[in-house]
């Protein structure tokens, strides 16, 4: 027996009972474990995909909307809630309403 694999086996004295309940506890926690990082991983699958779709949805909500508002809309008055702004030789314009203080403006 090499020794690696005597390291492993119940210590002597112990009877085949006593033995088989240390082989059963050690597999109990192993299995356990192995269940409990595959539902981890799982879960957050699923959570990173749902977070992707609806990103992905939202995205293409806007992008609707604003393609709709350039295209057909009154660009004087756009639809609640959508700020338009122009950006013209590095400065950026939002039109005779101005954004509400304290709002950021980024560039992609």
């Amino acid at each position: 027996m090499t020794p690696w694999r005597r390291a492993r086996t119940a210590p002597a004295g112990l009877s085949w009972l006593a033995a088989e309940r240390i082989v059963v506890a050690r597999a109990r926690r192993r299995v356990g474990l192995l269940v409990g990082l595959a539902v981890t991983v799982l879960v957050t699958a699923v959570g990173v995909l749902s977070y992707g779709m609806l990103i992905r949805g939202q995205e293409r909500q806007i992008k609707r909307e604003l393609a709709y508002t350039a295209s057909r809309g009154d660009p004087s008055g756009p639809p609640g809630c959508t700020w338009l702004f122009l950006l013209h030789d590095g400065e950026i314009s939002g039109g005779a309403v101005p954004a509400r203080p304290g709002s950021r403006s980024r560039r992609r």
